[in-house]
């Protein structure tokens, strides 16, 4: 029987958040398992012993956001002020 791991547990041994293995269970990526009463959800150990095999087990670099740069009206020499 396989046993039943909290995202805490799951965090634990895979060196990550809690909010990462959530966003895992989502997005379908580690399988979750939900209780009778629909409120309660683990993850099976043999599941997440399968993904650090695989060497899934940090979460992905952040990649830096990349801004469009703003445009300007005209430049400094053409600007009139009115008092």
């Amino acid at each position: 029987m396989t046993r039943l791991l909290t995202a805490a547990e799951v965090a634990e041994l895979l060196g990550t958040t809690e909010r990462y293995v959530w966003s895992l269970g989502r997005r379908g990526v580690l399988p979750r398992v939900i209780l009778p009463g629909g409120r309660l959800v683990r993850f099976r150990e043999s599941d997440v012993e399968a993904m650090i095999s695989a060497g899934c087990s940090s979460e992905p670099t952040p990649q830096p956001a990349t801004r469009p740069k703003a445009r300007r009206r005209g430049s400094p020499a053409q600007s009139s002020f009115r008092f």
